[in-house]
């Protein structure tokens, strides 16, 4: 009984988190928002060349959520004016998006806001080859191509196949991961970042 006591008192005193979560690395995005001409942009970036994880390729400012942050926003404000050059203080955040959590260990906290900054951009080119921006409307009114990408499960030579039934069923199945892509003149945007904006458009519709 007094096992049934401690464990019942233990899963109602809880909350629910992701399960393996500190396992997994995370990171925050912001999704700035601005107006020119009075009517809303999205800025982006694109990646430095020189970078070895993803060059060249367009994101939302953001990136690692450190030890030293005291939450995800924080970090994600950090990064935002590390790698934009803005400050963070000109960012009016309007909320939290949907948190993302991706096949491979990672969890991304978005999140969406306004700047109010009429300076010149000066972002960090050791991160940022370019800051554009690309008008709301594209998005609000052009659905993204669809793709698919499929992963397949690879076990480790140790791993006990010959226990499980079905064994053959596990090797050759597939996961099927929709992507999404967007086409703004010369830029394509697709991934994670074409994931957020898509979630962005369906809240702000």
């Amino acid at each position: 009984m007094d096992n049934a006591r401690y464990w019942r008192n233990r899963i109602r005193t809880r909350s629910a988190a992701i399960m393996g979560e500190e396992h997994m690395r995370k990171a925050a995005v912001v999704v700035p928002l601005l107006q020119q001409q009075n009517k809303y942009h999205i800025m982006f970036e694109r990646r430095a060349w020189s970078l070895q994880s993803q060059p060249g390729e367009i994101c939302f400012p953001g990136g690692k959520i450190d030890d030293s942050d005291s939450s995800p926003l924080a970090a994600g404000l950090r990064e935002f004016e590390e790698e934009t050059g803005i400050p963070s203080s000109a960012l009016d955040v309007w909320g939290a998006l949907d948190v993302v959590v991706q096949p491979f260990q990672r969890i991304v906290y978005p999140y969406i806001g306004e700047v109010d900054y009429s300076g010149n951009f000066s972002p960090n080119t050791s991160e940022v080859d370019e800051l554009f921006t690309v008008p709301l409307d594209f998005f609000l009114n052009h659905e993204p191509e669809k793709h698919n990408v499929y992963m397949g499960m690879r076990f480790s030579d140790s791993f006990p196949t010959s226990l499980i039934p079905n064994e053959e069923t596990y090797r050759t199945n597939t996961t099927t991961l929709p992507q999404f892509v967007y086409h703004y003149q010369d830029v394509v945007i697709w991934g994670l970042t074409a994931q957020i904006i898509r979630h962005t458009v369906s809240l702000l519709r």
